[in-house]
């Protein structure tokens, strides 16, 4: 959307890595773990630079994904940090309507 002074505006929520929440990694976390977070940021378009595009899956579509490498990540829950409280995705959910489900 455009910002007021002209400029194109992303309104997106953030991916933790283990380390990034109150409990910190813990042994049972997957190398290539990450939590999806109930924080919501705005950013210019223009501050958004990707060498190369990270890909997140739930945990049946990281079992079979074909392009492994160090941009694939694995998330299946829900962190927020307010309550600092993890909540397991649905499979059935899709990441783009979680937003619903941190607000309940």
């Amino acid at each position: 959307r455009e910002g007021g002074r002209g400029k194109y505006h992303f309104t997106g929520r953030w991916y933790l890595l283990p380390e990034e929440t109150h409990t910190g990694r813990q042994a049972h976390h997957a190398r290539r773990e990450v939590f999806l977070s109930s924080q919501v940021d705005e950013i210019e378009v223009e501050s958004i630079y990707l060498y190369k595009r990270p890909r997140v899956y739930s945990p049946a579509e990281f079992k079979s994904a074909t392009d492994a490498g160090d941009d694939v990540y694995l998330c299946e829950y829900l962190y927020d940090s307010t309550f600092q409280r993890f909540r397991r995705m649905e499979e059935q959910h899709e990441r783009a309507g979680a937003s619903a489900e941190l607000d309940e």
